[in-house]
């Protein structure tokens, strides 16, 4: 597996009861090491077995800290250095009062651009990147994070291209413009999450009776983020009402490009329109950190993948993956006995007519 971390950083993790504005707060706990969003489900992927390597561009003595770091966890890491300093991200996870509660836990972050990548530099990472494609016989490659400042729009999209020509599945978890490219050069799995969905543009088009320019996140009554949905989250057994559209967006999506589209929703589960039909599948919702929750979701995808499962199965082993990840104090980490609890928990629901199936890399 090739994870590639376009704009690694330092993730810095601080756990307070309540943030207020402008008041000073007392941090309970705090936690730092090599993060971003390829960083974070490269390590999930290791905690499942998968072998990984970690490629993207870094920098400085941040970089230098990230590439000791990562080697020392047993990674082959593979890095265009640039000149500037690696980012860091700061995560404050509020663990007290009844919003936090209701949520699961509620994280505010503070994310740096990254380092100025010169075209150079993204010249070689792609010559590197293709050449990788074509000899090193990688399952799939994972896209995630997003770009850093000096990069191309399109510069997901590009990737995808030069996978897809080596006949290797591409998955993509990125937001605003980077999305859009990359969904049109056709990857096998997208993983927007409400608020990615909704910033598309014509999203709201997708749901019968809202016309175009009152597509989520542009009109006066936007689709909730994905933590606004806890308070209309439904059981575990049955989906929250804005499932069904969400599917029907989903299934929509399917048809600018990509294999598959799976769409996080919080404490409201996750939505999956592939091939073989549409499926809405949720855990038990769990107090603890959010962050990073999503990175477990693409890692466990793209694992069930590896393993030939259909997507039924594949969905449940998500879900209870990145429920458990809500239980690790850090990104890229979820609690082994939490996911053994949740497992035969989540439930998994056909939204259309399905058939048990979905993408399995033949390489």
């Amino acid at each position: 597996m090739l994870a590639v971390c376009l704009n690694p950083a330092l993730d810095v993790t601080y756990e307070i009861d309540a943030l207020r504005r402008g008041t000073t707060h007392r941090v309970r706990r705090v936690h730092a090491r090599a993060g971003g969003k390829g960083v974070n489900v490269a390590r999930v992927l290791a905690r499942l077995g998968v072998p990984v390597v970690v490629a993207g561009f870094a920098g400085g003595a941040t970089g230098r800290l990230i590439e000791t770091s990562l080697s020392e966890a047993g990674f082959d890491t593979r890095w265009v250095w640039v000149d500037g300093e690696t980012r860091r991200c700061l995560a404050v996870v509020e663990q007290g009062g009844t919003e936090a509660a209701a949520a699961g836990g509620i994280a505010t972050e503070f994310n740096e651009p990254g380092p100025e990548i010169s075209p150079a530099s993204w010249r070689r990472f792609t010559s590197w990147f293709e050449e990788w494609m074509r000899r090193e016989g990688f399952a799939a490659v994972v896209l995630s994070g997003s770009l850093p400042p000096g990069l191309p729009p399109d510069a997901y999209a590009r990737l995808i291209a030069l996978a897809r020509a080596a006949g290797v599945p591409a998955v993509l978890d990125t937001s605003g413009e980077a999305l859009r490219r990359g969904i049109a050069a056709a990857p096998h799995i997208v993983k927007p999450n409400l608020r990615e969905l909704g910033d598309l543009p014509g999203a709201g088009a997708w749901d019968d009776g809202v016309a175009a320019d009152q597509a989520p996140g542009h009109g006066p009554d936007p689709w909730p983020v994905d933590a606004d949905v806890a308070g209309d989250a439904g059981s575990v057994d049955e989906p929250p009402p804005l499932a069904w559209q969400v599917a029907r967006a989903a299934e929509a999506l399917r048809a600018a490009g990509p294999e598959t589209v799976v769409v996080s929703m919080g404490a409201g589960g996750l939505v999956a329109a592939t091939a073989g039909g549409t499926w809405w599948a949720r855990a038990p919702v769990l107090r603890g950190n959010p962050v990073g929750a999503g990175d477990a979701l693409v890692a466990a995808l793209v694992h069930g993948g590896l393993r030939g499962w259909a997507w039924p199965d594949r969905l449940a082993h998500a879900a209870a993956v990145a429920a458990a990840a809500v239980a690790s104090p850090v990104a890229g980490d979820f609690v082994a006995d939490v996911y053994a609890r949740l497992r035969d928990r989540v439930h998994v629901q056909a939204l259309s007519s399905a058939s048990p199936g979905g993408w399995c890399p033949s390489r």
